[in-house]
């Protein structure tokens, strides 16, 4: 894989469908790249709930944004970020709930198992 990741435009950027090897996949926001402290599970659970009562909430725990193959950009993932608060961002890539990406690696986490 050549590049990981283009920055397309100032409110889009493009992940390599090759990271993980499939053409569906999630792509998972943090607010920051500090935290927030993803070693407590049942805190990051009820930041999710909390979020999903309250969606307005843009980008405030981690969301997870489902991604498919770009129709424009073919062999990458689109990002919109129009909809984002200016800041720092951390974000990880995963394989959608019960799927085994060729190229992911499993996780651990009781709230993460799931996911490749």
């Amino acid at each position: 894989m050549k590049e990981f990741i283009k920055i397309q435009d100032k409110n889009l950027f493009l992940l390599n469908v090759e990271i993980l090897g499939i053409n569906e996949a999630q792509l998972w926001i943090g607010p920051s790249p500090d935290g927030p402290l993803d070693n407590d599970d049942q805190r990051v659970l009820n930041d999710r709930e909390r979020h999903r009562e309250n969606p307005e909430r843009r980008i405030s725990g981690i969301e997870a944004v489902d991604l498919t193959v770009s129709e424009k950009f073919p062999g990458w993932f689109e990002v919109d970020t129009s909809a984002w608060v200016s800041g720092i961002y951390r974000f990880n890539i995963h394989s959608k709930s019960g799927v085994e990406a060729p190229n992911g690696t499993p996780l651990r986490t009781i709230r993460d198992g799931e996911y490749s």
